[in-house]
């Protein structure tokens, strides 16, 4: 149970639904409430194949190119440091999404894909997060947890984006901005905590 909520945590912190309503919100501008259920669901549905794909497959795509699990939980932790010094910043609209990709998801009939799915939800954040968990994932009870946390997050976050003018009409653009910052400090200690277990394992091994 420990382990399924520190996963369920830390994949919720990363992909942060409630820093992402106001992003989606300014994407989906004018479309009719059907259309933005669709739209959600599709970003979600696609985010879950892809965290998914990458938490099985993520540890052999290393393994093959010579890349240890330890050196990558120090780099996966550097990113996400990165992203939570930012989220702390109240800036994660730009370390989500490039301005190119924004313009072109202006001129896109369904932006579900890019770049709602990719990289608002599963981006290099949220995907160095689930391989990074999936390679601590020592039983496969805890890699179904892993999964479920995936899910269970996703789930939540469709919730939260078609509800996301009710939320924002609530909460206002300074209590999402606490928010953002509180999961941002979450995201930094998650962070520091990845560096600690990468080099405690490179340390073993000599």
């Amino acid at each position: 149970m420990e382990f399924f909520l520190v996963a369920f945590t830390a994949i919720f912190v990363i992909i942060d639904p409630f820093g992402c309503a106001p992003i989606f919100l300014a994407l989906v501008e004018g479309a009719p409430r059907s259309k933005i259920k669709v739209i959600a669901l599709r970003a979600c549905i696609v985010s879950i194949v892809i965290l998914v794909s990458l938490a099985f497959t993520g540890t052999f795509i290393f393994q093959l190119i010579g890349i240890t699990i330890p050196a990558f939980r120090i780099a996966g932790g550097v990113v996400l440091a990165m992203v939570g010094i930012t989220m702390l910043n109240v800036r994660t609209e730009r370390i989500r999404t490039s301005e190119e990709e924004e313009a072109e998801a202006t001129r896109l009939e369904d932006v579900s894909i890019i770049p709602l799915a990719m990289p608002l939800l599963a981006g290099p954040g949220s995907i160095t997060t689930v391989i990074v968990m999936m390679s601590k994932a020592d039983t496969f009870l805890k890699a179904i947890q892993v999964i479920s946390s995936i899910v269970i997050v996703l789930g939540l976050t469709y919730i939260i984006l078609i509800y996301s003018r009710v939320l924002l009409r609530f909460l206002g653009s300074i209590g999402i901005r606490v928010i953002s910052r509180i999961m941002g400090l979450f995201l930094l200690a998650l962070a520091c905590q990845f560096i600690i277990d990468g080099v405690l394992e490179v340390m073993k091994k000599r």
